[in-house]
């Protein structure tokens, strides 16, 4: 018999194992300096560099600004 964690190896040799604990996706995106706003090539909103909402946008499609007027002229809308 042999366990990990709470589960319990079966006779056929197989066991499930909830990975979220030991396994985890980081990734680190660049931000260009001086950069207050990002939004997604696909959207139309825009947000604060580092709120969650901003942080969540695909790298291959964020497009950066330095202030929220430049964002508004480029035709992406405040996330409120």
């Amino acid at each position: 018999r042999i366990s990990i964690g709470s589960q319990l190896l079966t006779h056929s040799g197989t066991f499930a194992l909830d990975a979220s604990d030991i396994l985890r996706n980081e990734v680190s995106i660049f931000v260009p300096e001086g950069m207050q706003y990002v939004a997604s090539k696909r959207g139309k909103k825009y947000y604060p560099v580092l709120s969650r909402a901003g942080e969540k946008l695909s790298p291959k499609n964020r497009v950066y600004f330095r202030t929220s007027a430049l964002a508004e002229t480029a035709g992406y809308f405040a996330n409120e």
